[in-house]
C-alpha cells in the first residue's frame, strides 16, 4: 500500500486541505454505495444514478458497477463515473427544507461554485448519506486525525 500526499499548488487555493491520494494499488475504502436519484444540472429533473461513497469524492454511475475499485480507478471502460464530486470542493452537505425542497428525501452538496441536490429513497436513507458524507469530510478537514465522530470511522 502506497499513498502520496498532495498539496494546493497555487497560493490562490491555500486554503485547502492537502489531499492524501490512493495509488493504483491500494484497494479504494468505499464508505457507502447505493442507488440516489440525482437531479440534473439544467433540467432539474431527476434521474438514478448508483453513487459510491469514498474517503474523498462522490461517484455517480448510469448503473452499479460489477468492481467499484476498478471503476472508481477508471480501469473499467465499460463502466466509467459519469460524475465524481470532490468533497474537499464540496464544504456542506445539508438536507434540504422549506422552498429549497423540490423533492422528499432531498439533500445536497454545496461548494462555493456549485450545488448538487440528490434524493433518497427514504427519509432514513437520505439521513444515513448525509452522516456518512459528513463524515468523510470532517475527516478530510482534520487531516485524517479525527478518526471518532460518532462512531469508529473504520465501521463506516
Amino acid at each position: 500500500m502506497s499513498r502520496t500526499t498532495v498539496s494546493c499548488a497555487t497560493p490562490k487555493d491555500h486554503h485547502l486541505p492537502a489531499i492524501t491520494v490512493d495509488t493504483d494499488d491500494e484497494k479504494v475504502e468505499v464508505h457507502k454505495e447505493g442507488w440516489l436519484s440525482r437531479e440534473s444540472k439544467f433540467l432539474k429533473k431527476l434521474k438514478k444514478s448508483y453513487v459510491v461513497l469514498t474517503r474523498d469524492c462522490l461517484y455517480s454511475f448510469h448503473s452499479k458497477p460489477v468492481d467499484i475499485d476498478a471503476a472508481v480507478k477508471g480501469k473499467d471502460k465499460q463502466c466509467v463515473p459519469e460524475d465524481k464530486y470532490e468533497l474537499p470542493i464540496f464544504k456542506t452537505v445539508t438536507i434540504s427544507e422549506g422552498k429549497h425542497c423540490h423533492h422528499a428525501h432531498q439533500f445536497e452538496i454545496t461548494s462555493l461554485k456549485s450545488k448538487v441536490i440528490f434524493v433518497g429513497s427514504s427519509c432514513f436513507d437520505m439521513e444515513e448519506w448525509v452522516l456518512k458524507v459528513q463524515c468523510v469530510q470532517r475527516w478530510i478537514a482534520t487531516g485524517g486525525q479525527q478518526a471518532k465522530l460518532s462512531g469508529d470511522f473504520q465501521s463506516l
